[in-house]
């Protein structure tokens, strides 16, 4: 199925740089295909060289081996570190290459079952695959071993890749569209993305395993950019929301969203507001916390990674299971599975600050990952005191960070240090280490008092001590502290 590379139209590198051949009717149809592996630098970051590049090499040696089976007759064209470049050509070319890919995708599945690697496991192989047609030029490089392809075509495969969701192949609607049997596919519908470097927008879709869920084709970094028509009102929203004029603020975004659902400050910044909002009537609570999810899941479509999502994600789910509400209507949403993604979303967060360094979402998802874990400790599906232990290791993390970084969210970080040790105290405590424990918690609620007076939760969290200290029968402690 596979032809031979080295044909009439191969062109010689420096004869073309020197003399400019003519290269009209000398380009050839092919299928150019991109495969990478997913999480790489985060994995080889995090162990021994050794495991980095044994991972790499699996990755590369399945993915080559696949596409050159004969039932495929891909050709490998070059590895570029965890990446593979190949071309597919001849008959029937669009079905074999996209096949191949799914084929190889399967192939990493059975690796990862073999292993018993989960998708959350850091061992496990996940590929991203991006697929084009179009025209290429082979040339001659001395350095190379093979003619080398050039074209818009390979540029195109190369960054629809990127849009790939892990274990899926994205192919441009040019190619998919030539196949008489896609009816069968696992697929997403076609949409509009903005590709780097490419003038007008490409209509895209993934392509999954049969009987596997397909997420929805990524919109970020390629969504469709910020209408010019609509950037006067933007900034108008923005100054309202700075300046604290939420109810201006979410009118405006929502013509903005009208108009362009898709724009990510838009959706961001309603949610944001949407979550402000404080109301005593579930049924109302109900609607603003879904209204508000549904656009934190459109910017997360938008921006996988930002971390501020996934901590306001994590946030919803956490005032979900405190006021006993259902986001979804999925049967079996309740408080527990609604407090478990909330720690599983702020966790989340967690792992992408620190990916990006981004060190003040990290302590605002740290500061919220350790309420989380405390809230727990009290249900009967929690660990206990597990739990509690995992909360006050996070807050000693976070009180390791410098000054400077922990001052935007001092108030926040000292309420949720203060909420821990109350969580800590215990009847097995004699007197005085009760008191000194009493005494550190009383400072922490000064503390933060101190660096956001207006932060009405302080006030809340010195309830919560008074009654726990009632509960050990050892309220008088805190009125000799206000003495």
């Amino acid at each position: 199925m596979a032809t031979d590379r080295k044909t009439s139209t191969t062109l010689t590198l420096r004869k073309f740089i020197e003399s400019g051949t003519e290269i009209t009717g000398q380009a050839e149809e092919v299928v150019v295909l991109f495969a990478d592996l997913v999480g790489s630098t985060e994995f080889k970051m995090d162990r021994m060289p050794a495991e980095g590049l044994r991972k790499t090499a699996l990755h590369n040696e399945t993915i080559c081996d696949a596409l050159c089976d004969s039932q495929f007759g891909g050709e490998i064209i070059k590895l570029l570190g965890d990446g593979v470049l190949a071309v597919f050509r001849g008959e029937n070319k669009e079905v074999r290459a996209l096949d191949a890919s799914l084929y190889a995708i399967q192939q990493l599945e059975t690796i990862n079952d073999k292993h018993n690697w989960n998708p959350e496991d850091p061992s496990s192989l996940a590929t991203r695959i991006g697929i084009h047609i179009g025209k290429v030029w082979w040339f001659s490089v001395p350095q190379l071993n093979v003619p080398d392809p050039q074209g818009s075509t390979v540029d195109i495969a190369f960054r629809i890749q990127g849009l790939a969701n892990a274990q899926t192949v994205a192919t441009t609607e040019e190619l998919f569209s030539k196949i008489s049997t896609r009816d069968k596919y696992n697929k997403t519908d076609s949409d509009e993305r903005v590709l780097k470097g490419v003038r007008s927008p490409m209509k895209v879709r993934l392509v999954g395993l049969p009987d596997k869920p397909l997420e929805d084709l990524p919109l970020a970094p390629n969504c469709i950019p910020t209408r010019a028509d609509l950037k006067p009102a933007l900034t108008q929203a923005e100054e309202y929301y700075h300046h604290g004029e939420f109810d201006l603020a979410e009118k405006v975004y929502r013509e903005i969203l009208a108009k362009l659902p898709t724009d990510y400050r838009a959706n961001f910044r309603l949610a944001k507001i949407l979550i402000r909002k404080r109301t005593p009537d579930p049924t109302l609570m109900t609607r603003v916390l879904r209204e508000a999810r549904k656009h934190l899941c459109m910017t997360k479509r938008l921006v996988n990674d930002d971390g501020r999502v996934w901590i306001l994600l994590g946030w919803i789910r956490f005032k979900a299971f405190e006021n006993n509400i259902k986001l979804t209507d999925e049967a079996t949403e309740n408080r527990e599975t609604n407090l478990e993604l909330a720690i599983a979303g702020t966790q989340q967060a967690v792992l992408r600050a620190m990916t990006r360094r981004a060190h003040d979402k990290l302590i605002r998802a740290k500061s919220q990952l350790a309420l989380l874990y405390v809230y727990r400790s009290r249900e009967e599906f929690g660990e206990g005191q597990a739990d509690l232990d995992r909360a006050n290791t996070i807050c000693m993390e976070i009180k390791a960070f410098p000054s400077r970084q922990l001052e935007r969210d001092r108030a926040e970080c000292l309420r949720v240090q203060a909420i821990v040790k109350i969580e800590l105290l215990s009847k097995s405590h004699d007197t005085q280490s009760l008191q000194s424990d009493v005494k550190k918690i009383d400072d922490l609620l000064k503390n933060a008092i101190t660096a956001d007076r207006s932060n009405s939760n302080v006030d809340i969290t010195r309830a919560m001590l008074k009654e726990r200290l009632k509960d050990l029968g050892s309220e008088d402690l805190l009125d000799d502290l206000d003495s």
